[in-house]
């Protein structure tokens, strides 16, 4: 089944949003819709759209679905880039301020749009499949039939080219409504999955697996060490043994759930206890839309070739003798944008904690559009005080973090923080005036994280370190 929702705005229902001539800015119910870069004084523009009584009942598998724009105005320049996301809640409200919009949950599936062709004026252009964001959407407890479906389309991380018109410019509603985008969605109640390709990064005691389906389901992975056996069957036809078919054998079946949570298009899975030249086998079994599929994957065999060496990827360490101090609720953070695809493992930073002060160093990461951390933690790590000097000679300190994905072109904010008030002061070291990290930011919290400042020309030291990947965006 499919429908079709044209965006009804009546004032309060698309915003346009940006940073131009030096600030930001949020425009409520405009008369067109920008994304990319338009020019010097606009560097990055988007938007987000809310759907009304999309008619979607729950349980329901998301096949396809995108938005369809109609082109105001010529736009030629190349290197366009966008994401897609959509607001992670039930009903989501009508637009006000730019805090508000701010401060709304997002999926966690977000739809990369890169290398937008030129739009011609009046044109027809669609966006790519987002059936992963609205089947997130739909999939949350409580979801009915006729609820509001907000999508935000964007390139607030400043990844379009800087060339004259590279954005994307369409109608939102002026004078001809027939001209306003168009929400497509197919839907039915399909569960059978299909495996459609999968990657191996091997890493010292495991195998990341990822694979891509061609319906959202939620999969578990089946493994064995032992080689699976084939046995022969036959059939007795008037008094004749034929060949008839056969069974597979296996042992010790072991099982691993993906990471991701609900049902997704794309399916991540460790497999344990798995190190250097050791073979395992292994299928999938699943649900979708909570029901058991029928579907099982194929038996895939992969032979474990050893770990990629650790590497360092972000880093700044020009030292200066100035610090931020660090106690409860005063919180800094440093802000990064990877340019490869890899999973994070460790994290150094250049601090002495104050004398005759014992602070347990915290760190986390979230992901900061416009430099500004949002979103869930997506990893954290932990430092005793004994392993931090005491007084005013600084070390690199190594903090293990939990695994995390990181992506190019999206940016992140490595946080530090004490366990709580009045235990103690960290003092990380940044270059001030003339810092030249090109991909971040100093920022700093006086109340545990719940606002931001920025020092564009202030730089702490650090480095990330991880494994690099295959199959990033």
């Amino acid at each position: 089944m499919t429908i079709l929702m044209r965006s009804l705005f009546g004032g309060i229902n698309c915003v346009s949003l940006g940073y131009a001539e030096g600030d930001w800015y949020f425009i409520v119910n405009p008369t067109d819709l920008d994304l990319g870069y338009v020019d010097d004084l606009c560097l990055m523009t988007g938007h987000a759209l809310r759907f009304l009584n999309i008619d979607i009942p729950p349980g329901q598998v998301i096949k396809y679905a995108f938005i369809t724009y109609f082109a105001w105005g010529t736009r030629y320049g190349e290197d366009c880039y966008g994401r897609i996301m959509g607001e992670k809640s039930l009903f989501p409200a009508a637009f006000t301020t730019w805090a508000d919009f701010c401060g709304r949950p997002r999926t966690l599936n977000r739809i990369p749009w890169n290398k937008i062709p030129p739009w011609e004026h009046l044109g027809v252009y669609q966006t790519p499949n987002i059936a992963p964001i609205i089947q997130e959407i739909i999939t949350q407890p409580g979801w009915v039939s006729g609820n509001p479906i907000v999508l935000t389309i964007e390139d607030l991380q400043e990844r379009s080219s800087h060339v004259t018109l590279a954005n994307r410019h369409a109608w939102a509603y002026y004078e001809h409504y027939e001209w306003t985008p168009i929400l497509t969605i197919e839907y039915g109640p399909e569960t059978h999955f299909a495996v459609q390709g999968i990657i191996y990064n091997p890493l010292k005691d495991s195998v990341l697996i990822t694979l891509p389906t061609q319906i959202p389901c939620h999969l578990t992975c089946y493994y064995t060490d032992k080689k699976p056996v084939r046995h022969a069957t036959t059939r007795v036809l008037r008094g004749l043994a034929l060949p008839w078919g056969a069974y597979w054998c296996f042992v010790a079946w072991k099982s691993v759930e993906q990471w991701e949570a609900g049902d997704t298009l794309t399916h991540t899975f460790e497999v344990p206890d798995w190190s250097y030249c050791q073979t395992r086998w292994f299928t999938f079994r699943g649900t979708s839309i909570d029901v058991v599929s029928p579907s099982v994957g194929p038996l895939f065999q992969y032979h474990h070739p050893g770990q990629a060496p650790l590497q360092k990827f972000e880093f700044y360490d020009h030292p200066r003798p100035t610090y931020s101090n660090i106690y409860e609720p005063n919180r800094s953070g440093q802000t990064f944008r990877p340019t490869e695809y890899h999973l994070l493992t460790e994290v150094f930073t250049f601090m002495t904690r104050a004398s005759n002060t014992y602070p347990t160093l915290n760190l986390y990461i979230k992901e900061a559009p416009n430099d500004v951390p949002t979103g869930p933690v997506l990893s954290t790590g932990q430092t005793p005080w004994a392993l931090i000097p005491d007084g005013a000679v600084p070390a690199w300190i190594e903090t293990k973090m939990s695994r995390c994905f990181l992506k190019p072109a999206t940016k992140y904010a490595l946080i530090a923080h004490t366990s709580f008030v009045g235990q103690g002061i960290l003092r990380w070291r940044y270059r001030s005036f003339d810092a030249d990290y090109p991909r971040g930011l100093r920022i700093h919290s006086s109340d545990s994280g719940g606002t931001w400042s920025k020092f564009p020309v202030h730089d702490f030291l650090f480095q990330e370190w991880g494994i690099p990947l295959k199959g990033g965006d």
